[in-house]
């Protein structure tokens, strides 16, 4: 994929303008392959693919290979790959699963003053509408974060630690694995955003060691509108969406 896109612009200005597109941190375009590899099933194979009849096979065949082949990329196993609607309902997920399940232990999250607003907002939702305690860990001059303040922010009742792998607007690689290995030490759950990460640095779940990971399609050149939670296996977890 060439990453200096032309576009033709219209406007009352210019009747044709070429520009090129450099905001790929922000998303992308579909790719050709990725177009040609999604089309059939907006045309012929368009079954409901939780159908038992012969309409919804083709679909359902096809989305256990994507899962087979992301849960490949990320170094996770398929059936702990859940697709969503896209990074936002990840993250959302993620947060509003493990906060729900863990209600006895506490109502405390650890998270950094610099993650995706998908995580900041609906942290400060729960804040004002459920009682949370929420500790948004500060960042160096560089967006670097000190280990010894997770250490110290780390409660008895802290349920959950979200922390993106690369930030989105900085372009900061976190110590995810060091991070986790800290929060697991204290009994928490890690839950790492890694939707601007995917596509340009190796992301390997299980290595990070993290309990969760949202990504999503449209920072990798496929469609908008899909996304993807990593769920590992026994991680407790109560679905805010059913039916």
């Amino acid at each position: 994929m060439n990453g200096l896109l032309k576009f033709r612009c219209f406007s009352p200005r210019s009747a044709a303008m070429s520009r090129i597109y450099l905001d790929h941190n922000a998303t992308t375009p579909v790719d050709p392959d990725v177009l040609e590899a999604v089309l059939p099933y907006y045309r012929g194979e368009w079954g409901n693919a939780s159908s038992i009849h012969w309409a919804g096979r083709g679909p359902k065949d096809a989305i256990d290979e994507a899962r087979e082949s992301l849960a490949a990329l990320i170094g996770v196993p398929p059936r702990d790959l859940f697709f969503t609607s896209g990074g936002t309902e990840s993250d959302n997920s993620a947060l509003l699963g493990v906060t729900a399940a863990l209600a006895d232990k506490g109502k405390h999250v650890v998270t950094s003053a610099i993650e995706h607003p998908a995580i900041l907002d609906p942290l400060t939702a729960m804040e004002r509408l459920e009682g949370f305690e929420v500790t948004r860990l500060a960042v160096d001059r560089d967006g670097r974060h000190d280990l010894d303040e997770l250490r110290a922010a780390l409660r008895d009742d802290t349920v959950l630690l979200s922390v993106m792998l690369a930030n989105n607007e900085l372009g900061n690689i976190n110590p995810v694995a060091e991070m986790t290995e800290i929060a697991h030490q204290a009994g928490v759950l890690v839950h790492c955003d890694a939707v601007n990460a995917l596509g340009k640095i190796p992301v390997n779940a299980e290595a990070l060691g993290v309990d969760l990971m949202s990504i999503s399609a449209h920072k990798i050149y496929a469609p908008k509108g899909v996304g993807a939670l990593y769920l590992k296996r026994k991680t407790p977890f109560e679905p805010y969406l059913r039916g």
